[in-house]
């Protein structure tokens, strides 16, 4: 592949972190509920308070697989006060009192302290509800702070929802057309004036919060300065952006590169992960590069 590829300009810096991660996708988070619906029954819960952000993502999807009720935590502090009110806003027709075990949650827990401060905020309602906390995954020293955990997942990790927002994203490559903005025009007008426009205007798809480690685009080397541009506009921050060197669409077809090019990138510089739009192109980057790439065509892990 070295003798393929020769052709791009490849800068000499810099090289990404290739430790392993344990990475988590939200396919995997439902599969972890899931398996520990039993658990939940056994406890009797009845209803499930959701620690924002993305705790409430974890407490949506059991609740509705149990059927009971979701609050909010500020919803949960101020029904608590007043239980008839509670009642009614969680279970119509019920009777008063009837809300009585509840399960706090979070996606996760690390050091313990958010835990530890929602603990500390629901202690006043302990004498009127039984709380339990609960996380999706824990590591196993935290597991033992926690009424119910449902998964074991050590660090270093990184879940799905966070990829574009986690201090990992600077040692993760990212394709552009498709992950960073919309996907749109063709290639065969990659020189014409629509195309330029394209690219030039098109919507972004994912903004991400954190300075990502290098974006991988075949996009052709002579449309840097309206990529860098537009990159710029909407505050996308990087390392390096890796182009394809070649002079037209077509020669980069009738080279194949696509998925070839971004392998070699992936293992040239390194890195954690390999976020890619197309399925085919991450079966062929996976492949090549015996590291894990996660598609957002199907929002899943190909390894």
């Amino acid at each position: 592949m070295d003798k393929l590829l020769k052709f791009n300009t490849w800068p000499e810096q810099p090289f990404f972190n290739c430790d392993s991660l344990n990475i988590e996708s939200l396919s995997d988070l439902t599969i972890s509920i899931e398996r520990s619906l039993h658990k939940i029954l056994a406890m009797k819960i009845d209803a499930i308070v959701g620690i924002p952000r993305s705790g409430l993502l974890a407490a949506n999807i059991l609740a509705l697989r149990l059927n009971i009720p979701v609050l909010t935590l500020d919803e949960f502090e101020k029904m608590g006060r007043d239980l008839a009110l509670f009642d009614q806003r969680v279970s119509r027709g019920a009777k008063k009192n009837s809300i009585h075990k509840i399960l706090v949650m979070d996606d996760s827990i690390n050091s313990g302290e958010k835990m530890r401060q929602v603990m500390k905020s629901l202690a006043h309602h302990m004498d009127r509800f039984d709380i339990k906390f609960s996380a999706i995954y824990s590591t196993a020293e935290m597991a033992q702070k926690l009424d119910l955990v449902f998964k074991i997942v050590p660090q270093p990790r990184v879940f799905e929802w966070n990829f574009f927002h986690h201090m990992f994203a600077s040692d993760f490559l990212y394709d552009l057309d498709g992950v960073l903005c919309v996907d749109g025009a063709g290639e065969d007008d990659e020189d014409l004036a629509p195309y330029i426009n394209h690219i030039a205007n098109v919507r972004p798809k994912y903004i991400p919060t954190q300075t990502l480690g290098a974006i991988v685009t075949s996009r052709l080397e002579k449309h840097r300065a309206v990529t860098e541009e537009w990159l710029f506009k909407n505050n996308i921050k990087y390392k390096i952006l890796i182009m394809c060197n070649l002079d037209s669409a077509s020669e980069r077809r009738r080279l194949a590169l696509h998925g070839k090019f971004k392998a070699y990138a992936y293992l040239k510089y390194g890195g954690r992960l390999f976020i890619e739009s197309e399925l085919w192109q991450a079966k062929e980057i996976a492949k090549i590069s015996s590291k894990p790439v996660f598609c957002t065509e199907n929002m899943s892990f190909i390894k």
